[in-house]
């Protein structure tokens, strides 16, 4: 296969598999809003006649007369490690040719980028993407076009974002299973009786100590603390499980904190969920968390790294504060507070309900070894706990 044919492979796949995840509709992506055009043709004024695209992607909002966002792509395969500079200069002149203010120039490429075309791409708003195989890419750049900075732009830009890296990293990973919440409590259940069967069976307590020498002792899962996770080349990082070192590592700045219980057991949920999954690291970070909608009341959960997250955060949660022994000492507590209507909290602004919350929260805080925000997330979870709406709001 010479180089001419093996260029026009690279792009016919690159675009099949685009084209393919758009009809589909598999993504997170304003899907209804999108055309898509291979070898798509635009008119340029200053040269009288039409350029033509590998593919295009018109973003077109309801009832408009116009598209309002329009990506650009270009498919290069090249026999040579570097990308020529030119060709990226060529690209975005086309681009701007024929859609200065609302097109997005995107290049994908099989071969690497030099910093200087790195920081040609920055200065002109480019998305670059490096593709190692059809199945794995690495995107380098991606920055908003720097003429438009109204929110519904930036938002249809992440939103593609997201589209390219699950066209080239299909959400179906191998390993991964979409848990729901019970089977989740189920799995950490198990564990917990497997750990110690009072702890469910009478209500029981636990030291996080005990659990984390079960781990080593029984799992063969070591935990270590480290000053530093720059290895990670994930800043501000407060833990990670290491599949095959089987060691769960924890930031040393929480090791007599509150939150060790919560970022010890997200990590354990790691180590018995995920254990057997196969991720791209790499790809896996440039994934943005999951993002909370006020009016579902839940996490968006549109990539598989909100899934493991999710699943990791219901792990820990269930772990630290099964849902009966929550119930159990609620009621205690509220009982030992006087409290006539035991079994629910109902917070308002009213100084004695405050009060009241602030020392049952103090008290399962205390029992389970954990942090505030873990016993209240619990809570709300299991819905055990209702806001007076002007608390919500205030």
């Amino acid at each position: 296969m010479n180089t001419v044919e093996i260029g026009n492979k690279f792009e016919e796949e690159c675009k099949k598999l685009i084209v393919d995840a758009i009809n589909d509709e598999k993504f997170a992506f304003p899907l209804k809003y999108a055309t898509v055009i291979p070898k798509a043709k635009y008119y340029c004024k200053k040269r009288e006649s039409n350029i033509t695209f590998d593919i295009a992607i018109e973003i077109w909002p309801p009832n408009a007369n116009n598209y309002s966002n329009l990506f650009l792509i270009e498919c290069k395969a090249y026999s040579s490690k570097k990308v020529p500079v030119g060709d990226l200069e060529k690209f975005q002149s086309n681009v701007n040719s024929v859609a200065e203010l609302n097109g997005k120039a995107v290049f994908i490429t099989n071969s690497s980028y030099t910093e200087t075309e790195i920081k040609l791409a920055k200065n002109i708003g480019m998305m670059l993407i490096q593709v190692e195989d059809e199945k794995s890419l690495n995107i380098l750049l991606h920055k908003t076009n720097r003429n438009k900075s109204k929110k519904e732009i930036k938002e249809v830009t992440k939103e593609f974002s997201n589209f390219i890296q699950n066209v080239f990293n299909p959400i179906k990973v191998k390993g991964l299973k979409k848990l729901t919440t019970k089977a989740i409590e189920k799995i950490a259940n198990k564990f917990l009786n497997q750990f110690d069967q009072s702890i469910l069976s009478n209500y029981a307590d636990f030291k996080l100590s005990d659990i984390i020498d079960y781990c080593h002792s029984n799992l063969g899962i070591q935990t270590k603390y480290l000053d530093t996770f720059e290895n990670e080349g994930i800043p501000d990082i407060l833990g990670s499980f290491d599949a095959e070192e089987s060691t769960i590592f924890i930031h040393k700045s929480i090791e007599n904190s509150d939150r060790l219980g919560f970022v010890f057991a997200h990590e354990l949920g790691h180590a018995v969920l995920h254990s057997n999954i196969k991720v791209n690291n790499e790809l896996y970070n440039e994934f943005s968390d999951s993002e909370y909608n006020f009016e579902t009341e839940r996490h968006n959960l549109t990539n598989y790294k909100h899934w493991i997250e999710w699943q990791a955060n219901r792990f820990a949660s269930c772990l630290l504060v099964p849902s009966l022994n929550l119930k159990i000492h609620l009621a205690l507590i509220q009982k030992q507070l006087g409290i006539s209507r035991y079994g629910h909290i109902y917070l308002d602004k009213q100084p004695v309900n405050i009060r009241d919350f602030i020392n049952i929260t103090n008290y399962l805080k205390s029992h389970f070894n954990t942090s505030k925000t873990t016993i209240e997330f619990r809570m709300q979870e299991l819905n055990l706990i209702t806001y007076d709406k002007e608390l919500k709001r205030w």
